[in-house]
């Protein structure tokens, strides 16, 4: 059982019983920073290939496959969500034709009965970077702004919305009944322009912030529950890698939230599968950040809030071998996928530390072998930071072994990064349950 399963089972034993169906139950689909690029976009030439060698282990060739899979899953499986939240970076840098081809595609859930919720990541708005690619050439395309997101997505949320902040791209919309979802614009991009490339890090201004008081007022009046989502992290996910990705001012945000009821917010942007809780005056609250779509082991999050106030939570990968059955039989390309997935990931991630341990000054204390050694060592312990899953050390076989090459590392970024996901840790009970 992996960790988060684990949670889920200490949550509905600490409540009573597991969620029970009836009134008032609501089933979420969660997925985060799809990075879609839209297939008009590129010629399959060898500037897109050089793209796909970067990414920052996304598999990209794979998302237009990845996007489908969601959809179809998701609307032709036995227990359909009320509603899919996806907390932004929907396109790889924003290019309007993504936006305009991904929410195409998603038409097919909508037609299911089942809600999509949208928001924007960093990459989506106003991008200084959204490029096709042709030939050897990466050529500017058209981005979008603010108004362009919320009209090509106005299906996917913001036509519907029970409340619209008039400073952001925040809204609430129902998920369903009795649920209301405050979701969040922590982006940035009013920067993007004068600065050539997309502002990292979020936040929440004070306009926003008084309207989210006033939109939890009228959850309150009208008696709902309220969850929140955004894209950027409330709590540190990692305790090296967190800076552009908790939203600024977090604290303060955290305990007006917590202070308004709302103890759950979903997240994106990290990537990493994880679940963190801050503590504040007004009581703690959860963030469960979502793994990206685009990245091994392409997950997808099911929470299930019940009538009693409990809460349950589990993520699996994409079933990609069902869906190609279905809908690609024969195709090559996907045979495979889930061994084909997880060989990139740490392929990709081996190559990312041996160029660290490269750049580092462990070249005189590792030998060649050693550092091949520790790479991939790393590389599989990424995969179970990305992944969510537990990395106490009696869980982990070579958790010895790596202990003693990174101790042999100089300090600095490789040595506390390697520590810092050998040492993750999970809340065993949430705040909210049985509440």
């Amino acid at each position: 059982m992996d960790r988060l399963a684990l949670i889920a089972a200490l949550l509905a034993s600490a409540a009573g019983s597991a969620a029970a169906e009836g009134p008032g139950t609501a089933r979420i689909a969660v997925a985060s920073d799809l990075h879609y690029l839209a297939p008009a976009l590129h010629d399959s030439g060898p500037r897109y290939a050089t793209l796909l060698e970067g990414g920052d282990c996304k598999n990209l060739a794979q998302v237009e496959n990845l996007a489908a899979c969601l959809a179809w899953s998701l609307a032709e499986g036995a227990d359909r969500p009320d509603c899919l939240v996806i907390t932004g970076d929907l396109t790889l840098n924003g290019e309007r034709g993504s936006h305009l081809a991904l929410a195409a595609l998603l038409r097919a859930l909508l037609a299911s009965g089942t809600r999509v919720l949208v928001l924007p990541g960093n990459h989506d708005l106003s991008n200084p970077y959204a490029r096709r690619f042709e030939g050897e050439l990466a050529l500017a395309t058209e981005s979008v702004g603010p108004e362009d997101f919320a009209a090509i997505w106005a299906d996917f949320g913001y036509a519907e919305a029970l409340d619209r902040d008039l400073g952001s791209l925040s809204y609430v919309a129902r998920a369903a009944p009795g649920l209301r979802i405050l979701m969040l614009d922590t982006t940035e991009s009013e920067r993007n322009g004068e600065l050539g490339y997309p502002v990292c890090g979020g936040s929440v201004s004070d306009e926003t912030r008084a309207w989210i008081g006033r939109a939890a007022a009228r959850a309150s009046a009208a008696g709902e529950r309220l969850i929140a989502a955004m894209h950027h992290s409330l709590v540190d996910h990692n305790s090296v890698v967190n800076q552009g990705y908790t939203v600024e001012g977090a604290e303060e945000l955290a305990e007006l939230l917590a202070g308004l009821g709302v103890g759950l917010v979903l997240s994106g942007h990290t990537h990493v599968q994880d679940i963190a809780e801050a503590a504040t005056p007004s009581g703690k609250i959860v963030d469960l950040s979502s793994g990206s779509l685009a990245v091994y082991p392409h997950l997808v999050g099911s929470l299930e809030l019940g009538a009693d106030g409990s809460i349950g939570y589990s993520k699996a990968s994409l079933d990609v071998a069902s869906w190609a059955s279905s809908e690609r039989p024969g195709d090559p390309g996907l045979a495979d996928f889930a061994a084909k997935a997880e060989s990139f990931f740490l392929e990709r991630s081996a190559g990312m530390f041996s160029s660290l341990i490269e750049g580092s000054d462990a070249g005189g204390a590792l030998s060649a072998r050693e550092r091949m050694e520790l790479a991939a060592l790393l590389a599989r312990r990424n995969a179970r930071f990305f992944s969510g899953e537990d990395f106490e050390a009696a869980a982990d076989p070579e958790a010895a072994r790596a202990e003693s090459l990174v101790s042999r590392l100089d300090a600095g970024f490789l040595e506390a990064y390697a520590r810092s996901i050998a040492e993750d840790e999970t809340p065993l009970a949430w705040p909210m349950a049985g509440k």
